[in-house]
């Protein structure tokens, strides 16, 4: 029998079905970090010859780099603060809201916190946390960049793998004048703290380029033109 194959199921037990595999994936996410934040405290990836959690989810999970770096995060982050586990377990947080708040979380305000996240998309817990915990405005910076190679194919004029750009440009030493245009280069938008012992993955980095700062403030990053420049 395919259990995969479900044609003869009836509305009404898909949509029960539904329900019920939604809840347990939950519930299985959040046993899942328990298990790495307790395998990873006891360091047993020493014993199965891994030099850190991460290669050990790696190698022996078979999780890609991202995704082990962001369950370990999240897992070691629910082990100080065990009320996230429940958290995710119910749906009230997904682990991307976890990763999101850990570098905020604190044994006093977790409780707030996480009620105040409660049920939220990743977009509204990025705006919770940029009016709770508001940032500097981004540093005028302007740098010039070389023009990319000329594409052939499909799109002769587009621009492939501006992260690329941004990657080789090296930020201008000191504040831009007054009048050159706002962050054309920024500065890398913050990232997490730092991994807190050798051979352990740094928190995942987030890979948008436009964030909140503080309330109606957004940090950009992007690339202009010569009109753009000279405007």
């Amino acid at each position: 029998m395919d259990f995969y194959a479900i044609p003869h199921f009836s509305n009404r037990a898909l949509r029960l079905e539904m329900k019920s595999s939604d809840v347990n994936e939950s519930k299985s996410v959040a046993v899942m970090l328990s298990r790495i934040a307790e395998f990873d405290a006891r360091e047993l990836y020493l014993d199965d010859g891994y030099p850190s959690m991460r290669a050990y989810c790696m190698g022996e999970l078979k999780y890609l780099e991202e995704k082990a770096s962001r369950r370990i995060y999240a897992a070691r982050t629910a082990r100080k603060f065990p009320v996230l586990f429940l958290a995710v377990a119910d749906g009230r947080l997904n682990l991307s809201g976890v990763v999101m708040l850990a570098r905020h979380l604190t044994l006093g305000n977790v409780a707030e916190l996480l009620a105040a996240a409660s049920r939220k998309t990743n977009e509204e817990i990025a705006l919770l946390i940029a009016e709770r915990f508001p940032r500097p405005d981004l540093p005028e910076r302007l740098v010039a960049i070389s023009s990319p190679p000329v594409v052939t194919g499909g799109a002769q004029h587009s621009v492939r793998n501006a992260d690329a750009l941004f990657g080789a440009a090296d930020p201008c030493p000191g504040s831009a004048s007054e009048h050159s245009v706002r962050n054309a280069v920024g500065t890398p938008l913050p990232q997490m703290p730092p991994q807190d012992s050798p051979g352990n993955p740094p928190p995942p980095a987030a890979r948008g380029r436009m964030m909140p700062l503080s309330p109606q403030k957004v940090g950009f990053q992007f690339t202009g033109d010569q009109e753009t420049h000279e405007e």
